[in-house]
């Protein structure tokens, strides 16, 4: 009597905060939409920015995304009558002459197209965290919803969440673990495409190949040189193609990425963001020293960075680290380890290691319910208490 007793109060409980998170996650939406204009903070954040790269200075790394994209702005703008062009290429003439119709015109669908793909993403993923929580027990539902990097950590942080380049990954990795027949050709085609969209796709081949390694698929030798195949494509775009061919293509690229700034009406113009990086002119370790400045400048403000990044970890060890103490765990999350060396966003490294733990871990959490509780009170305390920003200057 007294389990069945427990069972009901641990579905109220878990009933009123599905019904907080379900009118959270839209107060978060709407705030997120009806900012100054639709998408306005989306296209201005160093997300948006990386969808910016192309190909217009040459080949270099990340460019297939902001290529692709600008084609189908431009052939979905040339199959609408859009009167808003006429529009806006009448305020953009006022201040920059050299702008005309075609330009206004190839840019203006890009924003709401990169939004549309990155909403299909997060909502693949999202149903994907719901079908697997389905597996967990009142109370460890509970402790996902407010743990850091939890489910209310996502919705808080949902404008960043658009944007990010390592979600299509992500996509890649659910398709493959929900079928059973891993299949190399599709993965070979998607992961050359992943990989021109940006090099962080290396740092997850160790967790495509322990995909691979648990199916029943034939062919090691295939196997092998389709993942060195990716491995040494990776590497060249991270060494010979990590910025452009001369100043003068790099300039081409910012002449168009300042040029869609503009027709986009975006306060930060120029190579903001991620673009300045791709500046040949910075030595062989240039981007490296930038980003090092930048981490180390950050790291001599408020103690309280290094508690959320302690936090969080013990986090990550608590739910699922434990159950991936062996040599398939190091293989898997020991190369993310570099991205904390090589940029700042720690948020997002730690996202990245917390969401490849939720796919691989087991989420069955090996301790009683009275811990538990305490584990769901001190991670909802911390939630309340400690900002955890998705990038280390947002503190």
């Amino acid at each position: 009597m007294k389990k069945n007793q427990n069972i009901v109060t641990e579905k109220n409980i878990l009933f009123f905060v599905r019904l907080f998170f379900t009118f959270y996650t839209i107060f978060k939406i709407i705030t997120f939409l009806f900012q100054k204009s639709f998408l306005y903070i989306y296209k201005n954040e160093w997300a948006f920015s990386d969808i910016l790269i192309n190909y217009s200075g040459g080949f270099v790394r990340r460019g297939l995304l902001g290529e692709t994209l600008s084609f189908f702005s431009e052939l979905l703008s040339n199959a609408i009558t859009f009167n808003l062009t006429q529009k806006i290429l009448n305020e953009v003439i006022q201040e920059h002459i050299f702008m005309n119709y075609n330009l206004v015109e190839r840019s203006i669908l890009l924003p709401y197209i990169s939004f549309i793909v990155s909403l299909i993403s997060i909502l693949h993923i999202s149903f994907f965290i719901v079908n697997k929580l389905r597996t967990l027990s009142s109370s460890e539902k509970l402790i996902f919803f407010f743990v850091p990097f939890g489910l209310i950590y996502f919705v808080e942080n949902i404008n960043y969440f658009f944007g990010r380049k390592e979600f299509l990954i992500f996509n890649l990795l659910i398709y493959l673990e929900n079928n059973k027949q891993k299949r190399l050709f599709p993965f070979i085609i998607f992961g050359t495409t992943l990989s021109l969209i940006h090099e962080i796709f290396l740092f997850f081949l160790p967790a495509f190949w322990i995909l691979f390694q648990q199916s029943s698929i034939n062919g090691k030798i295939l196997k092998s040189i389709s993942f060195s195949y990716l491995f040494l494509l990776n590497v060249l775009l991270i060494t010979k193609y990590s910025v452009t061919k001369s100043y003068d293509n790099f300039k081409i690229l910012c002449d168009d990425i300042h040029t869609i700034r503009i027709a986009l009406q975006l306060d930060n113009l120029q190579c903001w963001g991620s673009p300045r990086y791709l500046d040949p002119r910075l030595d062989d370790f240039g981007n490296q020293t930038v980003y090092l400045k930048e981490v180390f400048n950050n790291f001599q403000g408020d103690s309280s960075q290094y508690l959320w990044i302690l936090v969080s970890f013990l986090l990550i060890y608590y739910i699922f680290i434990q159950n991936l103490l062996n040599l398939r765990g190091i293989f898997l999350l020991l190369p993310f380890s570099a991205l904390f060396i090589f940029a700042q966003d720690y948020g997002r490294w730690i996202f990245i290691i917390f969401f490849l733990s939720f796919i691989f871990g087991d989420l069955k959490i090996k301790h009683n319910k009275i811990l538990n509780y305490f584990t769901l009170i001190l991670y909802g305390f911390s939630l309340l208490t400690l900002d955890i920003p998705f990038y280390l200057n947002q503190i």
